[in-house]
């Protein structure tokens, strides 16, 4: 059985240490969670800032002399490219009307999809390290003092006002925001963990390259960003969200199932078909959520309901990564351990295979050898999928919980 696997990491590292990628994501969800700054300082110069952190990490890149000045200047683009995401949904909360708001969310997503899933390099900065290692090594202590100390200083405004602080606490006393947030968790970490994964399982058992990989992921991509679309008009011509969430949960959950059954000998169609499904899901419940809650405010509040929903979507993209990544080292090393107990290969060589990187397991004569790290693997593979599983019953059950209510959209 061929084999190729071109990255030196296997998920993109969302573990223990912060990657350039994570980075990047915290300096944005921090400039654009607060915006009610926007209304004081113009989001027209917040987008420009991005679009010029953008150029000077993509510069910083191009002239990068070592690793260390690229993963600098990774984070520096990375930080002008979500700004311009978010900040494009930030426009688009306030200047259009409440009819134009789905179908623009929807076209906005559309084509930024893409660019963040074939754009975005991976990096694992110690794939030989499992995942409960690097949580080990983590300072909690310090991350739980700071964390309890943010919340409270928020929620009694501690050294600023209600109007002013970072996180807009007073609308999480509104159950469909609550619901919103949860549900569009959901979304982001099944649609995440579906793109990193279905390439990484591809290329172990179809001896794909990097490229052949990313092809064969487009069908999820272009299935999903059409029904993104779908899921704006729908929402438009029904102005119901509740079955919308619902459905989608279905189709995720299916998908997530089926996924899971999936091993090195299963038929290519099938699984084209079962990440078809997961795809509807994701694609139906990935942007309605901006068209929703900023309806569910007050006007004043819109940006702030806008800054909630951008930390759910990549909050969640970076846990349910960080989660995935865990079960991929730490079960894969044991999976691999068991299947090859008694042949002398060493905890080194174990994670080895896992990266996927010159690994003398993978790159072994013994086809025998080869065929029980790959199902060992593959069987791995299929446990993630459980969280896509346990995604899509939270969308359902966080759907059940939504008013019954159809939006007046004007």
């Amino acid at each position: 059985m061929a084999l190729k696997v071109e990255q030196a990491d296997t998920a993109g590292d969302a573990t223990g240490n912060t990657t350039p990628q994570q980075s990047s994501i915290d300096i944005e969800k921090i400039l654009f969670l607060d915006l009610n700054t926007a209304k004081e300082k113009t989001i027209k110069y917040l987008m420009i800032g991005s679009v010029l952190l953008f150029e000077i990490g993509s510069a910083v890149c191009g002239v990068a002399p070592t690793m260390n000045a690229m993963i600098v200047g990774r984070v520096i683009a990375g930080s002008g490219g979500v700004g311009m995401y978010l900040g494009a949904l930030t426009y688009n909360s306030v200047f259009t009307s409440m009819k134009e708001r789905p179908i623009y969310n929807a076209a906005i997503a559309a084509l930024v999809a893409p660019v963040y899933i074939f754009l975005f390099p991976r990096y694992n900065s110690k794939p030989d390290v499992s995942g409960s290692t690097k949580l080990k090594q983590m300072d909690w202590v310090v991350f739980g003092v700071f964390l309890f100390a943010y919340i409270f200083q928020q929620v009694y405004c501690i050294f600023t006002t209600a109007e002013r602080r970072l996180f807009p606490v007073q609308i999480l006393k509104s159950r469909t925001i609550v619901l919103l947030y949860i549900a569009y968790a959901a979304a982001a970490a099944g649609v995440f963990v579906s793109i990193y994964y279905i390439p990484l399982f591809f290329q172990f058992t179809r001896g794909d390259s990097a490229i052949k990989a990313a092809i064969r992921l487009l069908l999820f991509i272009c299935i999903m960003i059409f029904f993104v679309m779908l899921a704006g008009g729908l929402l438009l011509v029904l102005g119901r969200y509740m079955p919308i969430y619902i459905i989608a949960g279905v189709f995720m959950t299916i998908g997530g199932v089926l996924m899971h059954t999936v091993d090195a000998s299963t038929n290519t169609g099938a699984v084209y078909g079962y990440e078809v499904l997961v795809a509807i899901g994701a694609g139906l419940s990935l942007q309605v959520a901006y068209s929703v809650a900023v309806m569910k405010v007050k006007p004043e509040e819109v940006f702030g309901a806008t800054g909630v929903m951008n930390v759910s979507q990549i909050g969640s993209a970076a846990i349910a990564l960080s989660l995935a990544n865990i079960i991929f080292q730490n079960v894969g090393f044991i999976k691999l351990r068991d299947a090859l107990t008694g042949r002398s290969f060493s905890a080194e060589e174990l994670r080895g295979a896992l990266a996927g990187a010159k690994s003398t397991i993978l790159a072994s004569d013994d086809p025998n050898v080869q065929k029980l790290a790959i199902d060992a693997i593959v069987d791995t593979i299929g446990l993630i999928w459980i969280l896509v599983i346990v995604t899509g019953a939270v969308s359902i059950v966080s759907g059940a919980f939504m008013k019954r209510e159809k939006l007046a959209l004007q």
